[in-house]
């Protein structure tokens, strides 16, 4: 049977992570720097799987003590690494030391992903704000997978959406499902026309210029972009605008979900691996 260990952190995923794959997979829960060390030394393990966000410049693991050191590096040769987010840095040491790193932030788990960040938009209208979402002017700006999934689920709820994009292929896409686009560079023109605006892009798009122009309208920002976010939350908020910043929603608000998506695709990846 294989053996596995995991590192956890406060990510409730990686708990349900775990719970999946210990009645199908030997599994152990690392929770310091010795445990780990006992755990490659001593149980001769086949694969660790790192938390979502993984580890820094310094080979931190996020949200834990302990440090991927070359050491740790150089006994996890010909070994598998599981993990979300893959740095530069932790690419180039396991390439160095014949370690298999593979990312389980696969394109089927971002789709699921953006329709639960999607239910969480919603939610979070729900119950921040007093307008409904059907027949409600809704700009979602950003276009992508999430973009995409969000404004069509919005639309089934009989909300009026446009796009904010930048690419022709994105304007046209748009387009083609029906939905009112607007260039990026456009947004000022129309920016205070809307109940709601989804900003997916992790780029400050809502400049300060917009901010000012959204004062005294009865609107909600919801970002659930990652860093630097799509607007300076804090001047906004200063301004008497309503926002809300939502980046990593599936694991906040559906981490058992999200958690056993990630732990069938690590089961059946190490499954096909030793068939």
């Amino acid at each position: 049977m294989s053996r596995v260990l995991i590192v956890k952190n406060k990510d409730e995923r990686m708990k349900y992570i775990q719970n999946y794959l210990k009645s199908r997979i030997d599994i152990s829960e690392i929770s310091d720097e010795l445990h780990l060390f006992y755990g490659i030394e001593k149980k001769n393990c086949d694969y660790v799987i790192l938390p979502v966000r993984g580890v820094d410049k310094d080979f931190l693991i996020d949200g834990t003590d302990i440090h991927l050191t070359d050491n740790y590096i150089k006994m996890l040769r010909d070994k598998t690494i599981y993990i979300g987010l893959i740095s530069d840095e932790l690419k180039n040491k396991c390439e160095e030391n014949k370690i298999q790193l593979k990312t389980y932030l696969t394109d089927d788990l971002a789709i699921k992903n953006n329709y639960i960040t999607t239910e969480g938009i919603i939610s979070s209208i729900v119950n921040n704000d007093e307008k409904a979402i059907f027949n409600s002017r809704v700009l979602v700006i950003g276009y992508g997978r999430l973009g995409q999934i969000c404004a069509k689920v919005l639309k089934t709820l009989k909300a009026d959406i446009t796009i904010s994009c930048r690419h022709k292929k994105d304007i046209i896409h748009a387009k083609i499902n029906d939905f009112n686009v607007i260039v990026h560079s456009e947004i000022i023109k129309q920016i205070d026309q809307f109940d709601f605006i989804i900003n997916t892009i992790p780029f400050k798009i809502i400049d300060f210029t917009m901010i000012k122009k959204l004062q005294n309208k009865d609107v909600l920002i919801i970002d659930v972009a990652s860093k630097p976010y799509g607007l300076d939350h804090e001047y906004a908020k200063n301004q008497g605008i309503s926002t809300l910043l939502l980046p990593g929603i599936p694991g906040k608000i559906a981490p058992k979900t999200t958690g056993e998506l990630i732990g069938q695709f690590i089961y059946h990846d190490i499954v096909r691996g030793e068939s």
